[in-house]
């Protein structure tokens, strides 16, 4: 019996050692540092089980607590995202084809900004980025206004 609950204690520490690495090696993928996984860890949350759990609000939450950059922000709810957190609610909709097309297009516009906003190198002021995204921001609801 005993040697069974310490096969079964030493089963769970491993697990829990390689969600741990699964949830660092996710971070590290996309160039977050180290800090990042500590703090999480430090705070109770080492696996992508219990990350799992968080919604959208607990994401931007944790993002407040680790007192992420804007850059290292979006990284982590990039990396979060990679494994499906915050889970995706599925929706089901009836649309045209005019509204996929713009659905897509206005897909297409966030993730390019989301890709200069991570892989800038100097050449784009915080400025710029936010100008860029706010005339992204008016496209999107141009083409929506159109739409309806």
């Amino acid at each position: 019996f005993l040697r069974q609950r310490l096969s079964s204690s030493s089963n769970m520490e491993s697990k829990q050692e390689e969600s741990t690495m699964d949830l660092r090696s996710i971070f590290q993928s996309h160039q977050l540092p180290d800090i990042y996984h500590h703090k999480l860890v430090d705070q109770g949350l080492s696996s992508i089980e219990l990350l799992s759990q968080c919604s959208e609000d607990d994401v931007n939450q944790l993002c407040k607590q680790l007192e992420l950059t804007l850059i290292d922000k979006l990284k982590f709810k990039q990396a979060l995202k990679s494994v499906n957190i915050p889970r995706e609610p599925i929706q089901y909709a009836i649309i045209n084809q005019d509204e996929q097309n713009a659905i897509m297009e206005i897909h297409q516009s966030i993730k390019k900004v989301e890709s200069l906003i991570i892989k800038n190198d100097g050449n784009y002021s915080i400025n710029d980025l936010e100008n860029k995204f706010e005339s992204d921001r008016s496209k999107i609801c141009a083409v929506f206004d159109s739409i309806h």
